[in-house]
């Protein structure tokens, strides 16, 4: 899933709306803007892909709101973080150490809006065969 797709994505899942790139008309400091949760004013999104801190306020919200995705938060990171080892296994340091865009991975998959990007070129193009000549 490209990183813009991502960011938006989490935004919208944590109520701003009308979420884009910043133009830079105003805002210069963040890439996308949004309007704020339950109001008409715009504010920075913050940066959930490269900014921990930004990614604890999003598994606070999800803890506050949807604290049964909690368990299954934890192990898809595990899982995102370490596909290699056994998918229920919770207990595992590597935590502690998961990147931002990690824990974006995670996040959008337990809700369901992650959304794998299509590598293999005939699989772009709707199935068709490379055409000859």
């Amino acid at each position: 899933m490209k990183a813009e797709a991502q960011q938006i994505a989490i935004a919208e899942v944590l109520g701003f709306t009308e979420v884009g790139y910043n133009t830079g008309h105003s805002h210069d400091e963040a890439d996308y803007i949004g309007k704020v949760p339950n109001s008409e004013e715009w504010e920075d999104v913050p940066d959930y892909l490269h900014d921990l801190n930004a990614c604890a306020a999003m598994e606070e919200w999800m803890e506050t709101n949807h604290p049964n995705l909690c368990l299954e938060y934890s192990i898809e990171l595990k899982f995102v973080i370490a596909p290699d080892r056994p998918r229920g296994v919770v207990g595992d340091f590597r935590f502690v150490r998961a990147t931002a865009p990690q824990r974006c991975e995670a996040f959008l998959k337990i809700l369901g809006l992650w959304k794998e990007e299509i590598h293999d070129e005939r699989l772009a193009r709707g199935g068709e065969e490379p055409k000859k000549g």
